[in-house]
């Protein structure tokens, strides 16, 4: 179905989707303020805060659309109140070394498949994908974990499958996940979709699960570095 209010001259390739260019996504914008804020980013932080800086500047408005009024004519060194200067980390810094490409051959565009535990089954076949909005289940694995169905909470909602085709989801779940083990491991609980369609991974890691973790994936590198539950850096590869 077309979106008519949809500007579909401009791409996004955070969304992979029409209606902004990447220059004009805030959702890719928020995600990396937010790995900013929590030290990832150090290295590129005054680049960051500076652009963003001058861009709320010329248009008078900020990055979420709300009018702060234009700044000409004001002195651009006096710092207004209220406003934040210095992001400071509070968590673990995430490095990737050259011996985590050991091993892999170049060049590749592989995805990163992973095993993870979920409700204390170890899930093999599982998608790392920070372009899904969403944790996704699929069915198959759902029965083989022996879920139970009547545990689904309904949603009206469809979400867009690889081949582009809507899918109305079975239903949403809160379901425990483990990544890593003894000393590495990481603990939280996550909600996923449970989807009715072939495929070729058990479960699908997306942005919401890779944030709960504190996850930074590196395709490349064919690794997610993420934070343990004792708030250490830990790499899933």
């Amino acid at each position: 179905m077309m979106n008519r209010n949809c500007d579909y001259s401009k791409w996004c390739d955070f969304h992979k989707d029409h209606g902004h260019t990447l220059d004009e996504c805030t959702h890719l914008k928020d995600n990396i303020e937010d790995l900013v804020r929590r030290g990832y980013l150090n290295q590129f932080r005054h680049h960051l805060v500076s652009s963003w800086q001058r861009e709320e500047d010329r248009s008078g408005h900020d990055r979420r659309g709300s009018y702060k009024g234009p700044t000409e004519g004001k002195d651009r060194d006096s710092k207004p109140e209220n406003r934040v200067y210095v992001i400071n980390g509070g968590l673990p810094r995430a490095t990737f070394e050259g011996y985590d490409q050991k091993g892999i051959i170049y060049p590749h565009n592989n995805p990163l498949v992973v095993t993870v535990s979920i409700t204390n089954w170890e899930v093999d076949r599982v998608l790392i994908d920070s372009g899904s909005s969403s944790n996704i289940i699929y069915i198959s694995a759902f029965k083989e974990m022996q879920l139970d169905k009547r545990d689904l909470k309904r949603v009206s909602y469809e979400v867009t499958g690889f081949n582009g085709s809507g899918l109305v989801p079975e239903g949403i779940i809160e379901l425990s996940v483990r990544v890593g083990e003894r000393s590495r491991q990481c603990d939280v609980q996550a909600e996923f979709l449970v989807i009715d369609s072939p495929s070729l991974y058990n479960v699908i890691v997306g942005r919401p699960l890779i944030h709960k973790i504190g996850g930074v994936v590196s395709i490349y590198q064919f690794a997610m570095m993420y934070t343990t539950n004792d708030e250490r850096s830990a790499k899933l590869s």
